[in-house]
């Protein structure tokens, strides 16, 4: 199954931005602000009891989600991402375990999937179950990898999550120059698929210096959810300038 929203668009660095599945602090309407900034990829987080990469700001998010953490949990919210009016797309953001496992066709409303897992056997079932309808796959490469890293993120053919800041997700201040020479690391390795960073960019700064150093994009997750639970005006006004910097302003 091909995906209408595939592939992503080639013609600007792409905004990846974090929305909390169910969390009742953020209202599904808030993902009208996602669309009117433009965001290109918009992270749907899936509840998770053991949320090992997120820092408090997710991780609480997810403890106050409602549900049980299924797939069948992300299919109103893609539904809204595709209908917004510029191409966007949805990916589940998940962590591997029961709640994921056995999703069969309820896939088929999902355009991408990034799972997370401790298992490796299992986090795979999860992607063959996805894959055998037609989800496309993104791969996370941590700070520090290896070539199994590498190796992985050859089989994405979505995009690519690098990590631009060591530990987990959170609001950070500074920078991390050495993105530059992992991005040329993945490259040479044969990657073609767009390699966006994400965990630890949360202001314009580190933004324009993760693009500066050759991402094709920036993932904002634990500012974006920061802002979701403030309400709508500062959601709108968060993304917006996002969008700005990764359009060049």
């Amino acid at each position: 199954m091909t995906r209408p929203n595939l592939p992503l668009p080639s013609d600007h660095p792409l905004l990846v931005a974090y929305f909390p599945l169910n969390d009742p602090w953020v209202p599904v309407g808030r993902l009208a602000a996602y669309g009117a900034a433009g965001v290109d990829v918009v992270e749907l987080g899936l509840k998770s009891w053991d949320a090992f990469m997120d820092g408090p700001i997710v991780a609480q998010s997810m403890a106050r989600a409602t549900g049980m953490g299924q797939v069948a949990e992300a299919v109103a919210a893609a539904k809204i991402v595709r209908g917004f009016a510029h191409q966007a797309l949805g990916v589940l953001f998940c962590y591997a375990g029961t709640g994921v496992q056995g999703a069969g066709d309820v896939w088929a409303e999902i355009d991408a999937v990034l799972c997370l897992g401790r298992d490796e056997t299992q986090r795979l079932g999860v992607l063959a179950e996805a894959a055998a309808q037609g989800t496309q796959r993104v791969e996370f490469i941590p700070h520090t990898f290896d070539d199994a890293d590498v190796a992985r993120a050859l089989c994405a053919d979505a995009y690519v999550m690098v990590q631009y800041a060591a530990g987990v997700t959170g609001i950070r201040t500074g920078r991390d120059t050495s993105l530059r020479a992992r991005l040329a690391r993945l490259r040479a390795a044969g990657v073609r698929v767009p390699i966006v960073a994400g965990i630890g960019i949360s202001a314009a700064d580190q933004a324009r210096d993760a693009l500066d150093q050759g991402a094709d994009g920036v993932v904002t997750g634990s500012m974006t959810l920061a802002r979701a639970v403030e309400g709508q005006s500062a959601l709108e006004d968060y993304l917006q300038m996002m969008r700005e910097v990764v359009r060049g302003g």
